[in-house]
């Protein structure tokens, strides 16, 4: 009884400290205190993980602000950035630390995969299960979008909704490649409603980018499906529905603009038979 006590006192801590984390980091970016921020992700890092996943997460936060540098040709050893890296790590460390502390505590994860809050943004990281080759038993007699057709003539063939809402038309296909990948993106249009479906599909999993996918969102409503042994995550805000997801090397994403959820997450169901 007393462990018990122990550790559901333990429990209440360090929930406690990952609330005060994340009221910081949710404050505008020029008025973070930044040794309270250092303080309490040391405090959730120390208390919820091993010295493994500490470093893990660290990296993480370290990689994600390099990558921006990197995106925004930001020199790294600018002060600023130097904060923004304490910050980033903080984030990573809130998150892997949630994930890892109910995975210790009960055996299920809140959620499968890695995920980091921005301003308008949620960035998802895939995991080593994502990206190991599964052979599913779907029929994938249809092709009403005309979509397989088209990613054939560029090597690959992909899941394709065995579902079409009526009156969409097709609003324009782009494709380009690089000499690892090839982007194939279907946008559709009714009025005022859309669906955009893109595939991102590498001839070899090893050019598979595992960090860094990006889904719009501004209320960062996060969940996920799992379909056919296959892990789904979806965002749902505002009339718009966005689903990203690996599988065989490839990236898959499905978002839908002012119409029902219900029938945008059927559209996206039927991919999976």
């Amino acid at each position: 009884m007393q462990n018990n006590e122990r550790n559901n006192t333990r429990e209440a801590d360090i929930e406690m400290l990952r609330e005060m984390l994340e009221q910081e980091l949710q404050k505008p970016e020029g008025e973070w205190d930044y040794d309270r921020i250092d303080a309490l992700s040391a405090a959730v890092m120390d208390e919820s993980m091993t010295q493994e996943q500490q470093e893990q997460a660290i990296r993480q936060g370290l990689d994600r602000t390099l990558r921006v540098c990197a995106a925004k040709r930001t020199p790294i050893f600018r002060r600023s950035w130097v904060r923004r890296i304490a910050a980033a790590c903080a984030c990573a460390a809130m998150l892997f630390g949630v994930n890892s502390w109910m995975l210790h505590a009960t055996g299920v994860g809140i959620l499968k995969h890695v995920y980091t809050f921005f301003d308008r943004s949620v960035v998802l990281e895939f995991s080593d299960e994502d990206k190991q080759t599964k052979s599913l038993d779907i029929a994938q007699s249809e092709d009403p979008f005309g979509i397989r057709s088209e990613c054939e003539k560029y090597g690959f063939s992909p899941l394709v909704p065995q579902y079409r809402p009526e009156g969409f038309e097709t609003e324009y296909i782009n494709h380009d490649e690089t000499d690892e990948e090839q982007y194939l993106d279907f946008y559709y249009r009714n009025a005022k409603k859309q669906i955009i479906i893109i595939y991102r599909y590498y001839e070899d999993a090893d050019a598979v980018p595992m960090q860094g996918w990006g889904i719009p969102s501004d209320t960062h409503n996060v969940s996920e499906l799992e379909l056919q042994g296959v892990t789904v995550t979806v965002s749902k805000e505002d009339q718009q529905y966005k689903a990203m997801f690996l599988l065989n090397n490839t990236v898959y994403y499905f978002g839908t603009h002012n119409l029902d959820p219900a029938e945008a997450e059927h559209i996206l169901c039927s991919m999976f038979g």
